[in-house]
């Protein structure tokens, strides 16, 4: 007679772990000599955290970054540039290009430096020309991340494609002041500080970052001694 065989211990199934609120009841008392609404000891109350925080010094994790998208160009290569995991998908060498001419926004560029955002794409046809266009960006990143006063400068906010009136310029602080307006930094995000729009266009980076790392991983192409160290 043929019997099952009785599966290895090693791949039998764990059993599921027994709830036992018991296991909790140190937890519950701290809580409540603790006082809800309370978190180690602070009130949890929205009226005890700062409206106003203050400003990060992201510079040198940004330079990291970009050090590090340079690498990823390498680790494609020329051929895998243009490989998507769907069709629909954009390919990395899309993405590299849209990083790159996504941080010539607003107040970034000087106006020699505009007149060069038109030939990123063309550009970055070529590994070797991303990671050119990288490192060109980054200059005009650094130079911008370096003046204070560009960073405390406020701009208008652009209008959206659905609006019926014309976008605005983006002011500076001298026409700011000409104008009678509001000079210096403000924590309301729908102001556009110089420091605001370079921490949006910091996390552009990382956001897309990301998905290349992603495209890698499915490449089989390992990131060993390839990842941003701690700073």
């Amino acid at each position: 007679m043929l019997t099952s065989p009785r599966p290895h211990p090693e791949s039998a199934p764990s059993p599921r772990p027994t709830f036992r609120a018991s296991a909790y009841e140190p937890i519950r008392r701290i809580h409540r000599r603790r006082g809800a609404g309370r978190l180690f000891g602070r009130p949890l109350s929205s009226n005890a955290v700062s409206a106003r925080y203050e400003r990060l010094d992201f510079g040198p994790g940004w330079q990291a970054t970009n050090d590090n998208l340079v690498e990823l160009v390498d680790l494609f290569g020329e051929v895998r540039l243009d490989w998507t995991p769907q069709p629909e998908e954009w390919t990395a060498r899309t993405i590299f290009a849209h990083i790159i001419g996504a941080r010539y926004h607003g107040p970034i560029p000087e106006h020699d430096e505009w007149a060069h955002e038109g030939a990123v794409i063309d550009n970055c046809g070529t590994a070797e020309g991303i990671k050119h266009e990288l490192q060109i960006s980054w200059i005009m990143i650094a130079r911008f991340l370096s003046d204070r006063a560009r960073l405390n400068a406020v701009y208008d906010v652009p209008r959206t494609e659905a609006s019926e009136e014309p976008p605005p310029p983006l002011l500076g602080s001298v026409e700011r002041a000409a104008a009678g307006m509001d000079l210096g930094y403000v924590d309301e995000p729908d102001q556009y500080t110089g420091h605001y729009i370079a921490y949006h266009r910091f996390a552009h980076d990382l956001h897309h970052r990301s998905t290349l790392i992603g495209y890698l991983s499915q490449l089989g192409v390992s990131l060993d001694g390839h990842r941003i160290r701690p700073l």
